[in-house]
């Protein structure tokens, strides 16, 4: 693929090497044994297939050749769930000003009539894998109406309205979503009205923030956190949460969760503007799945619940890799990732609160707690 006036010499089949008339050499490593790519530095390095490599070649052999040279690498490959290549592209969303991420779908390069013939061959999310480049799971994602779309950067933070902040109780990791009514970026819907039909913008529910304390964490660090964040907020301020209140995951102090909430707060600017929207009792897990799910995207495919990457890459994580328990009778897998899961949580007792799907059996809530 090299035309043959750039190269300074015959490459080298032996070693796997080309030689470029700029002094750069191309060479071909296999990483079945990642030692071998140990050595010299390098200017660049690039992964094809990364879900077949050993997640320990990049850290272990191949980024130590890179600290002496400023190098980039790239990491290409088709899907396989949400495995390696998944945990790489987050970094775009994490650390916007080092990484970038991108998808080229095939029928962008190959013939249609081809893509047609594949399509009458695969299943819609081995099609979605192998030919879309989409991050799917064969196990059965919650939020399974939820991708990339759903990644608005263009999210705001309004001063004056509402600012609705959604726990769910843990120490590893201490977590909060803050989440804030607003217009959808790209979303519309159309409504008929006696002089014709409308084009009217979609106001959801935008996440435009987070707090993740990976460890030791307790209610009152997240409380800290949150209040130095947001405490220039002027408008109100709503809580929403798990109902049980966590009360073994702050332990040495008294009081459950909530109250230790209300403690806090209460000694702050935020005392005469906090109210609480808690349920008496759990809604049940199905219920709040199916919530969540119809805010996502509607059967006529409106969206009604973005995040923002960059202030809040947890919720984006969650939301994609929480995934329904094999086996189960729809129960959420919270055994193979220990930290996956509580965002989730925090953010579907709200929508679940707000907008259930049976309004007549939405359970009587405590407005002012």
């Amino acid at each position: 693929m090299i035309p043959p006036e750039l190269m300074a010499k015959k490459p080298n089949e032996s070693d796997k090497e080309i030689y470029l008339i700029n002094g750069a050499t191309i060479f071909l490593a296999g990483l079945d044994n990642p030692a071998r790519i140990e050595g010299a530095p390098v200017d660049g390095f690039l992964f094809d297939e990364v879900d077949d490599i050993k997640r320990s070649a990049w850290e272990a052999h191949v980024f130590p050749c890179f600290i002496d040279r400023g190098a980039f690498a790239m990491f290409c490959g088709v899907p396989n769930g949400l495995q390696y290549l998944y945990e790489l592209s987050l970094n775009a969303a994490k650390y916007p000003d080092e990484w970038d991420f991108f998808t080229w779908k095939s029928a962008e390069v190959i013939d249609p009539k081809e893509i047609a013939n594949f399509k009458r061959i695969y299943d819609e999310r081995t099609f979605a894998q192998e030919f879309e480049g989409s991050f799917v799971t064969f196990s059965g994602r919650v939020a399974y109406a939820f991708d990339r779309e759903h990644y608005k950067h263009e999210l705001v933070h309004s001063l004056q309205k509402p600012l609705e902040i959604c726990f769910d109780f843990n120490n590893a990791p201490g977590i909060a979503a803050i989440v804030q009514e607003q217009v959808m970026p790209g979303q519309f819907e159309y409504i008929e009205t006696g002089n014709g039909v409308i084009k009217s913008p979609v106001i959801g529910s935008g996440v435009i923030g987070e707090v993740w304390i990976p460890r030791h964490s307790n209610t009152l660090l997240v409380c800290r956190k949150l209040y130095e964040d947001w405490k220039h907020h002027k408008g109100e301020i709503i809580f929403y949460g798990d109902p049980a209140g966590g009360n073994k995951t702050s332990q040495g102090v008294q009081g459950s969760d909530w109250d230790l909430i209300k403690d806090f707060f209460e000694q702050t600017d935020w005392k005469h503007r906090m109210s609480f929207d808690v349920p008496r009792a759990h809604p049940s897990v199905r219920s709040r799945i199916n919530a969540m799910n119809c805010r996502i995207k509607s059967i006529d495919g409106i969206i009604r619940f973005m995040v923002d990457p960059v202030a809040a890459p947890h919720v984006v994580e969650d939301f994609e890799r929480l995934t329904v328990l094999e086996g189960s009778n729809g129960e959420i897998d919270k055994k193979s990732n220990p930290a996956i899961g509580h965002l989730f949580d925090a953010v579907s007792y709200r929508e679940c609160q707000k907008y259930p799907v049976d309004e007549a059996t939405r359970i009587i809530t405590v407005k002012d707690f």
